[in-house]
Order: structure tokens, then C-alpha cells, then sequence
């Protein structure tokens, strides 16, 4: 009787102690509506390194949504990055199992300043020089025009907002 509670004891120990269950979340804040306190919108450049490319791989999770979790997280801190750029996934299912494996580049966050500061940045801008940027981001084929225009002659872009 005695071997029998005690290797109760043992099995019920070994089930206690032999599983691991880990949690990954993501960085996030919740703030009641009800609070006068608002976050302060913090703008920050993404600088990528191209020359450091990361792969992760997830273990076998229930679902994909949790797999994807981990290996985000697998990917920021096994890496010491702040974010992965250019991330392309490769999900493997087995059952009701699933494996997700992270393909990426590293990114590290730079030049964090307040949207009150960035607009100050702005003031120094000449607005001509942001609509000529914005009118090259939506026609890019007037690049190509200027470039084949060698005659030194003027172009002028009519805009309508």
C-alpha cells in the first residue's frame, strides 16, 4: 500500500513539475476612457541592418496565433533587436498543431522625439519642397520625363489637390 502512494506522490509530482507553459505578449498599454491621462505619441526612425538577418522558429503550438506570438518574441529577444523589418513567415501544420518559422532582417529603433518636436523639425521645411516630394511619390514616372528631358528646358507640373 505504501508503494502504491507513493508512486502516487511521484507520478502527481512529475505532472506538476514536468510541464512548462509559456505566455508571449506584445508591447501595448490600455488606458481607462475614463482617466484624464493620455499617452504621449513618441515618433521613432527604424533603422535596419540588411547585413544581420534573422530566423526563428517557433515550437509546436495549439494554434497559429500563438505560434506567431512566440516567435516574435523569439526573434526580438534572442536577437537583442527592437523589431524585425521585413518579416515573411512559413507556417507548418500537423494535425491540430501548428510551427511557424520568422525570416527576417534586424531593426533597431533611433531618433525617438515627441510629435510635438517632430512638428518644430517640420517649421525648417519649405513647403514647395514637400509637395514637389509628394508629387513624385504619387507619379513617379515624371522622374523618368526629367531625366529624359537633357535640353535643359523648364517643366512645369500643374498639381490639383
Amino acid at each position: 500500500m505504501k508503494h502504491i502512494q507513493f508512486l502516487a506522490i511521484a507520478v502527481l509530482a512529475f505532472v506538476v513539475t514536468g510541464c512548462t507553459t509559456y505566455s508571449y505578449t506584445s508591447r501595448s498599454i490600455s488606458i481607462s476612457q475614463s482617466m484624464d491621462v493620455q499617452p504621449t505619441q513618441t515618433l521613432v526612425d527604424v533603422t535596419p541592418d540588411f547585413m544581420k538577418r534573422i530566423t526563428e522558429t517557433s515550437s509546436w503550438c495549439k494554434s497559429t496565433e500563438e505560434a506567431m506570438g512566440e516567435v516574435k518574441y523569439k526573434a526580438i529577444t534572442n536577437n537583442k533587436i527592437d523589431i524585425v523589418v521585413d518579416p515573411i513567415y512559413k507556417i507548418e501544420s500537423r494535425g491540430r498543431k501548428c510551427m511557424v518559422t520568422l525570416t527576417g532582417f534586424a531593426g533597431f529603433y533611433s531618433n525617438p522625439r515627441t510629435m510635438l518636436d517632430n512638428i518644430k523639425q517640420m517649421k525648417d521645411v519649405d513647403k514647395a519642397e514637400i509637395e514637389k516630394y509628394l508629387i513624385l511619390q504619387q507619379n513617379p514616372q515624371i522622374i523618368q520625363y526629367l531625366y529624359e528631358n537633357k535640353e535643359g528646358n523648364s517643366v512645369v507640373i500643374n498639381h490639383n489637390k
